[in-house]
């Protein structure tokens, strides 16, 4: 069967019968799945080496398309089943459709066993086996277009150039000037057909070349794409036939054109008959060619117009059809090569039919590999296997699709979660029915979600340290309000469970005294319709309590549903109440006592001065209750914010985020959460500092050690930032000094140095003892504290707070803090610093016990 030809003088066309045959056993004995999808294909599909040109596989629609066995093909070379004087030609075909960047489909002609030549349209793809290329090949049998081109040969110079036609870039040009040419006629019109609107368009003229503005000006419009309307008369004298004849211009054109201007061209262009020739798809009508004759001049053949007429029909259905499948399979390439997540299709017993790459290398193997598989020979314990298998069964003999999360390991040990979604899927000679199943990875999610929950603890622990009750409160635009976060304090503050107001806070108004109900609701009316702070003393009558005052501050923001969203504490003041009422009376008294005792100044002079100290003790204790109401209402609504929108996020948009998108969004909930924990940390050590909990335990500590562990937990952030810090401590520097104290004074200081020192910035710790101190000092050269500013930073009824240089949260409590504690051992603690050129934070520690 080898002859001479371009192939046989490529050195690379070496044939190996042996390895063909060898190759053909490889690809399809235990692939039965594969070979039943080729050999149910109505194409005829050949595997041929890419390189060389052998044929390594056959199915039997080729057997039956070329006349050749299975075995016979694999003696055989692609350049066998072609006509010799066709060999070059079907060697640029071959390499062609050999490069992967250009998979195309070409018509080319065949040759049957028999010696008799045929046409086959030809689509081609590249695949790799044991690191070697292929090309499948499918052909289809192209019998309409090339038994027509056989039996009219005079049309195939014509044909072949339709033939090398997309829909994109058709010409129809070209196809009027040759029925122009096939018809003799002068000139000639193509109008295609609109079936959905009923309108015919104009795409090409023929045969005016040089009259174009002339004809153009006597229509009064332009003639391409010009739209018609379907006249009855014209449909109707055209229905019983493919070819009409019509006598003039005006008859043509009916009710489109005036008479006098269809006069007018048929005068100017000696027009005389016209004839008008269908363009069908099978029985439909598709468009119109309109023919036109000078005076004295006929329609000569009109049979091959006929044909021409069909053959133009089944270019333009060609064309469309061929447009119409590459869509659809370009379309559908782009949805596989889009979907990262694991998908296979298993058996009714549990056996995988197939899978795609990602879900093969989740198990360290190829999909080949794994079709014929069970759950167990994939990692999985009989337990589970049979449990997966019961969930197929039951997805298959419903027909309904199921989901569900599951845990299992992958090829290193590591465990992870997906979801799971199976449905029923038909598999040609399946026995008992398929399922398709599609898995997501969660892993990061769930890690998440069980990381929330930890931090969701770790608020509700902290939270129950503090004097009140933290929420949120949500006010809709129908009314309605709920309570959509409460911690547990709520419980001792109202008497209820935050359980009971998660979805409607009629409960709390109910308890509310009915004498301050209508105060309540009217100060949240005006903080809604203002976005002005809540403030409010009011009454409750608590369960248990009875009657109690309550304190409420709370900060509302705006959201797009119309919705008040207030952040805020409430907190028991019956206390408070009573002392102002005691205070009222004392006034009374005092001013009963001058009436009647001036006599007595001395005494009255202390009764004055002990009122006055009462009164500032009160006002002090107002403000620094103030201060920490408000950076709880103010500062803590960032972190909780960023909890519920990315909770919320992560809730609404599970199914569509990647896998750096998760990433990225765990990495923003940790350092939410670390802002968060760092905060309510101080919180709680200035709640405990107001509350006397913490004892004073000095000993004896080696500073050099304490201050290296306290740079080792900021180190991290130390590289992120690209800070040098730089430790002149001396190796046993000893101080007498509380250190749990000390190391809250050092973790807020150095806190602060790195958050207000800019990118590649320095930190220097030094050390020095006296006769009576140990003076410590930490500088940093950041941006700086103005005058203003240092004169309160150690003032806890000032507002001082700025982000550090990327956007760190900062209260100002922290250095609270820090004077409460150095002041507890007797030391005191100030700063120096320059706008610009940095800061330097010193503190001193007395060499021996503070006196009582």
């Amino acid at each position: 069967m080898k002859r001479e030809s371009k192939l046989d003088s490529d050195s690379s066309f070496n044939i190996n019968r042996n390895e063909n045959t060898e190759m053909s056993d490889y690809l399809f004995a235990d692939n039965d799945i594969f070979r039943q999808i080729v050999e149910q294909t109505n194409e005829g599909v050949l595997l041929v080496e890419t390189a060389q040109g052998n044929i390594v596989f056959a199915s039997n629609t080729a057997c039956s398309l070329f006349g050749y066995t299975q075995q016979q093909f694999l003696s055989l070379n692609f350049q066998d089943i072609h006509p010799k004087d066709s060999l070059e030609f079907v060697s640029s075909v071959f390499h062609g459709i050999s490069t992967p960047k250009n998979k195309v489909s070409r018509n080319i002609p065949c040759l049957h066993r028999n010696g008799t030549v045929f046409y086959v349209d030809i689509r081609s793809s590249i695949i790799k086996i044991k690191n070697k290329n292929y090309n499948i090949v499918f052909f289809a049998h192209a019998y309409d277009y090339y038994n027509e081109q056989t039996q009219l040969k005079s049309l195939i110079d014509y044909s072949e150039e339709f033939m090398a036609m997309s829909y994109d870039n058709i010409d129809f040009k070209k196809i009027v000037d040759t029925a122009l040419e096939i018809s003799k006629a002068d000139y000639g019109v193509l109008n295609l057909y609109n079936g959905e609107e009923n309108y015919f368009i104009t795409k090409a003229y023929a045969g005016v070349s040089g009259n174009v503005d002339k004809i153009n000006s006597m229509l009064g419009f332009e003639l391409i794409n010009k739209k018609w309307g379907v006249d009855p008369e014209i449909t109707k004298k055209i229905e019983n036939s493919n070819l009409t004849k019509f006598n003039s211009v005006s008859e043509l054109t009916n009710t489109f054109l005036p008479k006098s201007v269809a006069w007018s061209i048929q005068t100017a262009f000696g027009i005389g008959e016209i004839w008008i020739a269908k363009i069908l798809r099978g029985n439909d009508l598709i468009g119109l060619f309109i023919f036109v004759f000078k005076k004295g001049r006929t329609l000569g053949n009109s049979e091959i117009l006929k044909i021409y007429t069909r053959l133009t029909g089944l270019t333009l259905l060609r064309i469309q059809s061929q447009a119409r499948e590459k869509s659809f399979r370009n379309r559908f390439r782009a949805v596989l090569d889009a979907v990262p997540n694991l998908v296979f299709a298993k058996d009714y017993h549990g056996k995988y039919l197939m899978c795609n790459e990602a879900f093969a290398q989740t198990y360290g193997m190829r999909p080949k590999e794994v079709v014929g598989k069970n759950d167990m020979q994939l990692g999985f314990t009989e337990d589970e296997q049979r449990l997966f298998v019961s969930l197929d069964q039951k997805v298959i003999d419903s027909g309904k699709p199921s989901s569900t999360e599951v845990c299992t390991t992958n090829s290193i040990g590591g465990k992870v979660w997906y979801k799971i979604t199976k449905s029923p899927f038909d598999m040609p000679d399946i026995k008992g029915g398929a399922v398709l199943g599609v898995a997501t990875n969660i892993t990061e999610s769930k890690l998440a979600t069980d990381q929330l929950k930890k931090r969701d603890d770790l608020l509700t622990k902290l939270s129950r340290q503090l004097p009140g009750m933290i929420y949120q409160y949500i006010f809709n635009a129908d009314g309605t309000s709920y309570l959509p976060f409460a911690s547990e304090s709520i419980i001792d503050i109202f008497g209820v469970n935050p359980e009971d107001v998660i979805k409607n806070s009629e409960s709390l108004f109910e308890i509310i005294h009915h004498d301050d109900v209508p105060i309540v609701y009217k100060s949240i009316i005006k903080s809604r319709d203002t976005l002005e702070d809540w403030r409010i003393d009011f009454r409750i009558n608590h369960p248990e309590k009875g009657l109690r005052w309550l304190n409420g501050f709370a900060r509302p923001e705006n959201h797009d549903d119309g919705s008040i969203l207030w952040h805020g504490f409430i907190h028991d003041i019956t206390d408070r109440k009573s002392l102002e009422e005691r205070k009222k009376q004392l006034l009374e008294e005092l001013t009963e006592t001058k009436m009647n005792l001036e006599i007595n100044l001395k005494q009255k002079n202390s009764l004055i001065n002990q009122i006055t100290d009462t009164k500032n003790q009160l006002e002090l204790s107002i403000k620094e209750k103030d201060k920490f109401f408000s950076i709880i209402a103010h500062d803590l609504r960032s972190p909780f914010n960023g909890f519920l929108g990315l909770t919320k996020f992560l809730f609404d948009d599970l199914e569509l985020l990647s896998q750096e998108d998760l990433k990225e969004l765990t990495k923003t909930m940790k350092q939410s959460a670390e802002s968060l924990y760092s905060l309510l940390e101080n919180l709680l050590e200035w709640s405990r500092i107001k509350r006397n909990d913490i004892k004073f335990n000095p000993t004896t500590t080696n500073f050099s050690l304490l201050i290296q562990k306290n740079i080792e937990i900021i180190n991290a952030n130390l590289k992120n930032k690209e800070i040098v810090l730089t430790n002149n401590v001396p190796a046993e520097f000893i101080i007498f000094a509380d250190t749990n104290m000390l190391n809250a004074v050092l973790r807020n200081l150095l806190t602060n140095a790195l958050k207000f020192s800019r990118r590649g910035g320095q930190i220097t710790i030094m050390a020095e003892n006296s006769s009576k101190f140990s003076t410590i000092s930490i500088s940093d050269i950041g941006i700086g504290i103005s005058q203003e500013d240092i004169s309160n930073l150690f003032d806890i009824t000032k507002k001082i707070s700025k982000p550090g240089t990327e956007g760190e949260s900062s209260s100002g409590l922290g250095l609270i803090l820090c004077k409460e504690y150095i002041e507890q051992h007797g030391g005191t603690i100030w700063v120096e610093s320059e706008i610009n050129k940095g800061s330097t934070f010193y503190f001193t520690i007395p060499n021996k016990v503070p006196e009582e």
